[in-house]
């Protein structure tokens, strides 16, 4: 019996996805942790429980690859999935699962090996994306590589430009070209930010340059 059949009957539609979502909040959670743990800041002791939830969507849309990537992976699993319709398919398919170590069971239907295979890299793209980007953007603090172009206007009208590493419902966090350190500001205490868009081209030189 498959085991998303189980939650499927026993819950409901509902059941499988509060089961789909619980899963991407928490690689979500993971992620932005190791992000925010290699500029020294502990993100869990800044989110609330609004930031926790919502991480995964904030994710897809503070990064357009991300989001391109996690669909490709859904499109490629749906289509791979749809083309095993012979018994020979799914045996030939399960028997290479079974090499790469997702289930030792060999009661394990095919179904629930590729949802483990497809549940395997998304959390390691998820994950491994938000580690590369915050050793990145470690190096670039220490060398002082970053691009300043980023402008934060406090209450009181006085403003600095920044580089914005990143932010939540109720924290900013950055660094000024005067100091190496990260600063976190709530934001209570900031009027509006002005961050400049990165064109196409700005883009893919970031990605590459991480």
């Amino acid at each position: 019996m498959r085991k998303i059949d189980k939650i499927y009957k026993s819950q409901g539609l509902q059941g499988v996805l509060t089961l789909g979502y619980l899963f991407i909040v928490i690689i979500g959670v993971i992620g932005q942790s190791l992000y925010y743990s290699q500029l020294g800041i502990n993100i869990l002791a800044y989110s609330g429980i609004s930031d926790i939830l919502l991480s995964p969507i904030s994710k897809f849309t503070q990064n357009i690859y991300v989001l391109i990537t996690v669909l490709s992976i859904v499109f490629v699993f749906s289509i791979v999935s749809q083309s095993i319709d012979t018994e020979a398919k799914k045996q030939k398919v399960k028997s290479f699962l079974f090499k790469i170590k997702l289930s030792k069971d060999p009661n394990t239907s095919l179904y629930d090996l590729l949802i483990a295979l497809v549940s395997t890299m998304l959390l390691g793209f998820y994950v491994g994306f938000d580690w590369l980007n915050g050793l990145s953007t470690s190096e670039k603090i220490e060398k002082g590589k970053l691009k300043f172009e980023d402008k934060i206007v406090f209450n009181g009208n006085d403003s600095t430009k920044a580089s914005i590493l990143g932010s939540n419902y109720g924290y900013v966090f950055f660094v000024t070209k005067d100091s190496k350190l990260v600063k976190v500001s709530p934001m209570s205490t900031i009027k509006h930010l002005e961050k400049k868009p990165l064109t196409f081209s700005q883009r893919k030189r970031k990605i590459k340059n991480n």
